[in-house]
C-alpha cells in the first residue's frame, strides 16, 4: 500500500535553558508529530481543519496556528480526531518528544542532527513496511541546505534495513497545506502535555497515538520509551 506521511514540530531547538521558557529561555521539550494516511485520504485531515476556519469565520488564506487555538477548540479537535481514528478511519498518529535538558553537547552543537535522529526513530519502521512513501515535512522546519540531506539520510537508513521502499520527500509550506496544519495541532497537543503538563487535550488522543519519549540520561546514553496504540 502507498502511504503519505506529514511531519511537523512543536517546541524549539534553542538551548537557553537557564531561564524560564518565553522569558528569555528556550523550551524544555521538543516534539515531532507525524500523521500517516493511505494515499488519497488527505480529505480526512483537511476536513476537520477546514471546520476550524469555518467556525471562526476565518479565510483559509489566513493560516491558523495551533498556538492560536483556544483550550475549548483544542479539546474539541482532539476528541473529534480520536473518534475518527477509533471508528476505523485510516489515520495513524505518531509522536516523539525529547527532553532537552539532558541532551549531549554533540547534539546541541548540531540541533538539526537531533531533528533528523528523532525523525528516523519516529518514522523508519512505518516507512520500511510500505513499498511507496510520500513524505511531506513542514518546509519551514528545515533549512534549505538540509532539505536534501533528510531525504538521503532516510534512504540510507532504509537501505541498511534492506527495505524496498520508494521514498519521495517533498517539503511543503503549512500555510498552503491543511494536512500539515492538522499535524501541527497534534504536535502542539503532545508538546504542551510534556512542557506545561497541559494534558486535557492530550488525554483525548493518547489511546490512538503511538508515542515515544526520548529522555536523555547523560551525554552518551539515552532512555527511550514507547506508548503504542492498542492492537
Amino acid at each position: 500500500m502507498a502511504i503519505t506521511i506529514y511531519l511537523d514540530e512543536c517546541g524549539c531547538l534553542g538551548w537557553q535553558l537557564d531561564k524560564p521558557y518565553q522569558q528569555g529561555g528556550s523550551s524544555r521539550h521538543f516534539t515531532l508529530a507525524a500523521v500517516v494516511i493511505a494515499d488519497g485520504d488527505e480529505a480526512n485531515l483537511s476536513r476537520p481543519v477546514r471546520g476550524l476556519y469555518k467556525k471562526r469565520g476565518r479565510a483559509l488564506s489566513n493560516e491558523l496556528k495551533a498556538v492560536q487555538m483556544s483550550a475549548t477548540e483544542r479539546c474539541r479537535f482532539a476528541s473529534d480526531i480520536a473518534k475518527a481514528a477509533s471508528a476505523g478511519h485510516t489515520i495513524q498518529l505518531r509522536a516523539i518528544t525529547a527532553r532537552k535538558t539532558n541532551v549531549s553537547d554533540a547534539f546541541r552543537a548540531h540541533p538539526n542532527g537531533l531533528y533528523h535522529y528523532m525523525t528516523r526513530m519516529l518514522l523508519l519502521d512505518v516507512m520500511a513496511d510500505h513499498r511507496s512513501v510520500s513524505f511531506i515535512p513542514d518546509a519551514r522546519s528545515m533549512k534549505d541546505q538540509l532539505k536534501h540531506f533528510m531525504h538521503d539520510y532516510l534512504r540510507l537508513e532504509l537501505a541498511v534495513r534492506d527495505a524496498a521502499t520508494s521514498l519521495q520527500t517533498t517539503p511543503w509550506e503549512s500555510n498552503i497545506c491543511l494536512p500539515l496544519q492538522f499535524t501541527d495541532i497534534i504536535a502542539s497537543i503532545v508538546w504542551a502535555h510534556h512542557e506545561f503538563n497541559n494534558s486535557i487535550p492530550f488525554r483525548h488522543i493518547e489511546h490512538v497515538i503511538s508515542q515515544r519519549t526520548l529522555f536523555f540520561q547523560h551525554k552518551n546514553r539515552h532512555s527511550a520509551s514507547d506508548t503504542s496504540m492498542p492492537g
